[in-house]
């Protein structure tokens, strides 16, 4: 029983190898689009892409993070270093967590570019794998949403942000002004 087991887990790894190999090409995978030629970025970019063609899963990874340590923002780093963590959740190497990560670097492509497909379709991918893999641990289906607090700051524009906190600041200024200049009580109670 545990054998027939196994042979449907490896064969729908392999059906989820096949079907990723399929969602990115290589030519998605390598292409460098804007990287800046500063600060090591370009060099680095193309020797995690490189990494990730010869599938050094490892150096991929931890050349992509280094990208996004250094502040590099791009959504061809976002989609590799996506595609880096879910090949290697399907590795022997594989780590808890290979595939949120994933899940995480492709959502955070789609935010760059809205419209990339080929990230919407591995996102797809990789949210059913992983739907996949708790079901059979027998828990509840993953759905990622945005907190709260987040979905709030999002109503606005970020310019109505700033305006908010120039306008605090200004009500601040002034309150400490009148507290300053104005010795009568009932004047620096409300300043206060």
């Amino acid at each position: 029983m545990r054998n027939t087991e196994k042979v449907r887990t490896n064969l729908a790894w392999a059906t989820a190898m096949f079907l990723i190999a399929l969602v990115v090409p290589k030519s998605a995978l390598c292409q460098i689009r804007n990287a800046p030629h500063g600060d090591g970025i370009g060099p680095l970019f193309q020797e995690a892409t490189r990494s990730l063609r010869r599938g050094a899963y490892e150096e991929a990874i931890d050349a992509f993070e280094s990208l996004g340590d250094r502040g590099y923002v791009h959504p061809d780093a976002s989609f590799n270093r996506g595609v880096a963590y879910a090949l290697r959740a399907q590795s022997p190497q594989a780590q808890p967590g290979d595939l949120g990560r994933a899940a995480a670097a492709l959502n955070e492509t789609l935010w760059l570019r809205p419209e990339d497909g080929e990230a919407q379709a591995a996102l797809e991918r990789v949210r059913a794998e992983i739907s996949r893999r708790r079901a059979r641990q027998g828990l509840d289906p993953v759905v990622v949403r945005p907190s709260l607090f987040r979905a709030a700051v999002g109503l606005l524009p970020e310019q109505a942000w700033a305006l908010t906190a120039a306008l605090g600041a200004f009500c601040l200024t002034v309150g400490l002004v009148f507290r300053w200049l104005l010795p009568q009580p009932r004047v620096r109670l409300a300043a206060a």
